[in-house]
């Protein structure tokens, strides 16, 4: 089916990647009306990383966190979720953040951003964090035009 053992240890190691990432990815949407990375990191800069950050989310599932400059960072979660009030970790949001400017935006930080860093099990690093996890399936970090 593979043809040799490289073909085999190749398509083996792929998988595990798949399943070791367990969902989680960016989605780049960077325009000319996103908001400047460097406005994007100093927001998460100011977030207090030991907060639980409440989710009474807004019409769209989303609550907006943190603004700084031209940046409003948020997190937006499953509607279904929404009525439970989880939470999200300061930590949660930080890390995510940083890994969406990484990958959507630029070293420098004197460009644009935007997109949404997608986390499939967000329970698990809410409860880690002692965040109210019920009801919390996966969320996503975001940066938007303030």
């Amino acid at each position: 089916m593979f043809g040799s053992p490289t073909a085999f240890l190749l398509a083996s190691l792929s998988l595990f990647s798949l399943v070791a990432a367990g969902g989680d990815y960016a989605k780049c949407e960077t325009s000319g009306g996103s908001p400047w990375t460097y406005d994007c990191t100093n927001a998460l800069n100011k977030l207090n990383k030991s907060k639980c950050y409440q989710l009474n989310a807004q019409s769209s599932g989303c609550k907006n966190i943190i603004s700084y400059g031209t940046c409003t960072v948020a997190v937006c979660v499953k509607d279904d979720f929404v009525f439970n009030a989880p939470q999200a970790a300061g930590e949660f949001i930080y890390d995510n953040g940083y890994k969406l400017a990484d990958k959507c935006g630029c070293k420098s930080g004197n460009c644009k951003v935007g997109g949404y860093y997608h986390v499939e099990h967000a329970a698990n690093a809410a409860a880690a964090h002692g965040c109210i996890s019920t009801g919390l399936g996966y969320a996503h970090v975001e940066f938007i035009k303030h």
